[in-house]
């Protein structure tokens, strides 16, 4: 998080400057970490909704979602677009996890062309580092679940003689909240107007950014020129 804070930083840091010198863009505000990761949760339920309709084994959806979330810690969705990358986490799971699914058939469940697909495959080895191994939270999710459903039979309160009561009721508390937060946040349904008018901004942000590049780009000086200029200058 840290890491992804700080890229994130350095980024807007450029965005901010540019959006300062000009006017028309004023208003656009560049998106928050907060706004970045609602957007993830986003793409990460459509990968959620597409391995559900594909029927693809638990193991690839848990791999999918890692790779999503893996590839922005070291990047954020203004240097690569979550719309482009999602469905490459899916293929490169589904490969990963001897799952295989063809890109062509993935586009055409999807909308997106093949192209696209197999076109970020190599960005989403890069961003993650090239580092594939995934361990699945399934089991460990469920056995907590289970501990949880267990903890709440009455025949669980019942306390040996060296037991605690207070350090028993606190201890069955804790699970219990744990087990609500975590189906809270599982249930809780996102906003799609909220999230068409962060991704509208962040497309905005990142055509902007990608402007300055080019014209970066364009000032400097190519090869022998540039080595002719900078030794007049120290001259």
């Amino acid at each position: 998080a840290e890491l992804r804070g700080a890229k994130l930083e350095s980024t807007l840091r450029v965005l901010t400057q540019v959006l300062l010198r000009r006017r028309w863009v004023r208003d656009l505000a560049p998106p928050s970490l907060e706004e970045q990761e609602l957007l993830l949760r986003y793409y990460g339920s459509k990968l959620q909704a597409i391995c559900a309709e594909l029927k693809l084994p638990r193991k690839v959806l848990g791999t999918c979602v890692t790779f999503l979330k893996r590839m922005y810690v070291h990047s954020c969705v203004l240097e690569v677009d979550p719309q482009t990358i999602f469905l490459t986490c899916l293929y490169l799971a589904c490969k990963t996890e001897e799952s295989y699914i063809s890109a062509a058939e993935l586009g055409r469940l999807s909308g997106m062309r093949a192209e696209i697909v197999l076109g970020t495959e190599l960005t989403l080895l890069q961003g993650l580092k090239f580092d594939l191994i995934v361990f699945s939270p399934f089991n460990a999710i469920e056995g907590f679940m289970q501990a949880g459903i267990k903890i709440q039979n009455p025949a669980a309160l019942v306390l040996s003689p060296d037991e605690q009561p207070e350090e028993t009721v606190h201890k069955l508390a804790a699970v219990l909240r744990s087990i609500d937060e975590l189906g809270a946040l599982g249930s809780a349904t996102l906003d799609l107007e909220e999230i068409a008018a962060i991704d509208r901004r962040v497309k905005a942000c990142r055509a902007v950014l990608s402007e300055t590049s080019r014209k970066a780009a364009k000032g400097k000086p190519s090869g022998k020129s540039g080595t002719k200029e900078a030794i007049a200058a120290k001259a």
